[in-house]
């Protein structure tokens, strides 16, 4: 079992787009989507917007897998950007993001660049060098999303909980309140949902 494990979110907090998170252990990086943000109006000239991928560069393993939770694109827009200039062993995702990514990697010539796996949200957990991951899937307006548990540094339903609180922007705080809801209470419930899913998940 690793010793710690250090996460890294490279775009996505505290704004729209760029989703892409790094998790290491014991000297294996797994990264979690890999998306872009499109330019507003300020962003004269400029097409795309992608994450910096400098910490990735510097690794001195290659990223053991990248793991697509669906195929919107600020979820795997930046994805044949990142191949070009990262090392990674694999992708993973279902059935339908594997059939969006790969023509998208086949525009940019890259398809053969990595091994692509699918998801089994069904399936058993995946081992991933210090990391195994479980597949899991959840509501979105995007079908065939999937959500992620990294079950060798197992995370505590309170430290996730703290990483909700910590990150939880104005713009999210507000859209709760004009639905007539809570931000503090609706992570209170949220944290009894999740502590009840632990406690399952250890019996």
């Amino acid at each position: 079992m690793p010793g710690s494990t250090r996460i890294i979110p490279l775009g996505g907090l505290g704004e729209v787009g760029k989703n892409m998170t790094v998790f290491e252990a014991d000297g294996d990086a797994v990264v979690v989507d890999a998306g872009l943000a499109f330019p507003r109006d300020e962003h004269l000239g400029v097409d795309l917007i992608l994450p910096d991928f400098s910490y990735l560069v510097d690794l001195e393993k290659p990223v053991r897998a990248v793991l697509l939770t669906h195929g919107h694109e600020d979820h795997v827009g930046a994805l044949p950007y990142l191949l070009r200039e990262v090392r990674v062993q694999e992708v993973w995702a279902t059935r339908l993001t594997l059939g969006l990514i790969k023509s998208k990697l086949d525009e940019h010539g890259l398809l053969r660049s990595v091994e692509l796996r699918e998801a089994d949200p069904e399936g058993p957990p995946v081992e991933l060098g210090a990391f195994r991951a479980e597949f899991v899937r959840v509501a979105n307006k995007f079908r065939s999303e999937i959500t992620l548990i990294k079950d060798e540094q197992r995370f505590s339903a309170s430290s996730l909980i703290d990483v909700l609180r910590a990150n939880l922007d104005k713009g999210a705080t507000a859209m709760l309140e004009a639905r007539g809801s809570d931000a503090e209470a609706a992570i209170a419930r949220l944290e009894e949902l999740l502590i009840e899913f632990c406690d399952r998940k250890e019996d």
